[in-house]
């Protein structure tokens, strides 16, 4: 999937905002009060695919890099 840059901005600063520790990563906690903050319907198989990813403490980091000049 190729995501535009606006997208991908939006994006960025959707984790920065739900990254409350400021540590570059979230928690599944975080990730569902983002998006119940922003309307996004989480299913069972979303809350599976980040546990899937996630690290020993249960976080997501971001695995993304800014464009330039962000």
């Amino acid at each position: 999937m190729c995501l535009n840059v606006f997208v991908f901005l939006d994006l960025c600063e959707l984790f920065e905002k739900a990254d409350a520790d400021g540590m570059g990563t979230i928690s599944i906690e975080e990730y569902v009060l983002m998006c119940d903050t922003y309307g996004v319907e989480l299913t069972e198989e979303h809350l599976d695919e980040f546990r899937a990813i996630a690290d020993a403490e249960g976080e997501v980091g971001s695995s993304w890099t800014a464009p330039p000049g962000r």
